[in-house]
């Protein structure tokens, strides 16, 4: 049992010792409690401890607390009699960063285009803090001029998206390695991650001049699934022919951001299934046309790094007259989730384009210019809105402005389909598509299919 041993200073003053004895049999002491009553309750939360430790009871929160307050020298003087385990040494940022980069969990589930953000971020925090900071010296004043100098470099839904990575490690600190009694980021607020300074519709026109000046039938296709089809950049490069089924006039894309790191390996992706647009459709066909005998399960066998295609598009629109514009895919994906709002549900349209209601309105409708026109001409009595054409049947705004004409206008479109009416005996020998316009599909939509 423990107990208090009271002993009077020659000044006159009263010390209260608490004395407890060890597993071992010994006696050891918490000395210099002035107050009696503070060594009372420090005693009563010590046998407590000892009571509950004894039974492998789990502490209380008050217990929990009340051992968390300790002063160092007085925990690891019970942590070395084995009644507490020791605490840890409040570290580094950089030994909290590598928590974030290179914990168990993140390195089985996180993809590496995910821990290249994180990589970029942990620089950042390096380049502000230092590397070497320790955690328990980041103040609430730290963070925010963090925060204020973050917001004078970056983009303001950068910031937005990196206060979330801070709040999640430095909670870590908080209550996986009790480095810190509080997180310094709590309190800080990010903006909006959608910056609308940066949206960009893709008009009709800019298409035709872009198709135009594409090369080959590949980077017309590429173009087409993001304009047309709504893929992300992420999407295109798992595309197999299994995905094409032209008798049912579907897509199914691969989805690999929703899709585990496991899964993915395997080629177990998470799908969505689209229409195949008139002009996916038309891309489809003339890229199969340019493919050798034996082409493999992939529809880019070659696919090159996303920072290639970009660069091979920027010349593309170059050629085109066209100015690059921001966010080149995602402006691409978000005008054609615009284009589609204006012929079908919302609920489809969040189907196909693969998100939420609420992820749409904060990243995928635009308001361009076009329909403001257009609206301005549309008088609510006696006449129907601009956007229909007195059309209900849904067509789609590029058939009906005759973008399949662009591929067969293409410089190179004619020669793909002089090939088509002279390739009877060539088709017969391909392993692959019979023919992508023919009534003899399989339920795949792809006869023979070519396998690796």
């Amino acid at each position: 049992m423990a107990h208090i041993d009271s002993r009077k200073l020659k000044s006159g003053a009263m010390i209260h010792d608490v004395v407890y004895k060890t597993s071992n049999g010994g006696k050891h002491k918490i000395t210099g409690f002035t107050n009696k009553r503070a060594a009372e309750r420090f005693l009563d939360n010590f046998e407590r401890l000892m009571a509950l430790r004894k039974t492998g009871t789990e502490l209380t929160t008050a217990l929990i607390e009340w051992i968390d307050d300790l002063p160092d020298e007085v925990h690891a003087k019970l942590s070395n009699d084995g009644f507490l385990t020791p605490r840890q040494k409040p570290g580094t940022l950089q030994e909290l960063a590598e928590y974030f980069l290179n914990g168990k969990d993140v390195q089985d589930e996180l993809k590496e285009s995910t821990l290249r953000s994180r990589r970029t971020m942990v620089n950042r925090w390096y380049k502000f803090f230092g590397k070497y900071r320790r955690i328990t010296d980041i103040t609430r004043d730290d963070a925010k001029d963090y925060a204020t100098w973050h917001e004078s470099q970056y983009e303001l839904a950068t910031w937005g998206r990196e206060l979330k990575s801070l709040k999640q490690i430095f909670n870590f600190a908080v209550e996986e390695l009790h480095w810190i009694k509080e997180n310094p980021f709590s309190k800080l607020k990010g903006g909006s991650q959608a910056n609308k300074e940066r949206f960009y519709y893709v008009t009709l026109e800019e298409v035709r001049l872009i198709l135009e000046e594409c090369p080959t039938a590949e980077m017309r296709l590429i173009f087409c699934l993001a304009r047309f089809g709504g893929l992300r950049i992420s999407e295109i490069p798992v595309l197999d022919w299994d995905c094409v089924n032209f008798q049912r006039s579907t897509l199914t894309v691969n989805i690999p951001k929703k899709t585990s790191k496991k899964a993915e390996a395997k080629g177990d992706y998470v799908t969505r299934t689209i229409p195949l647009w008139p002009e996916l459709r038309q891309a489809f066909t003339e890229y199969w046309e340019t493919l050798p005998e034996g082409a493999p399960m992939k529809v880019f066998p070659n696919y090159p790094s996303d920072t290639a295609i970009r660069n091979r598009f920027e010349n593309i629109l170059k050629r085109a007259g066209v100015p690059m514009w921001p966010k080149f895919f995602h402006s691409m994906r978000a005008t054609r989730a615009t284009e589609l709002r204006r012929y079908f549900p919302e609920y489809q349209i969040n189907a196909w384009i693969g998100h939420t209601q609420k992820v749409a309105e904060t990243h995928y409708i635009l308001n361009p210019v076009q329909d403001i026109e257009s609206a301005s001409q549309f008088a609510t009595m006696g006449t129907q809105p601009p956007f229909s054409d007195g059309n209900q049947n849904g067509n789609m705004m590029g058939t009906k402005m005759g973008l399949q004409n662009i591929f067969e206008s293409s410089k190179h479109f004619s020669e793909v389909k002089k090939n088509l009416q002279n390739t009877g005996s060539n088709q017969e020998k391909k392993k692959g598509l019979a023919s992508l316009q023919t009534p003899e599909m399989t339920s795949m939509g792809l006869e023979p299919m070519p396998r690796p």
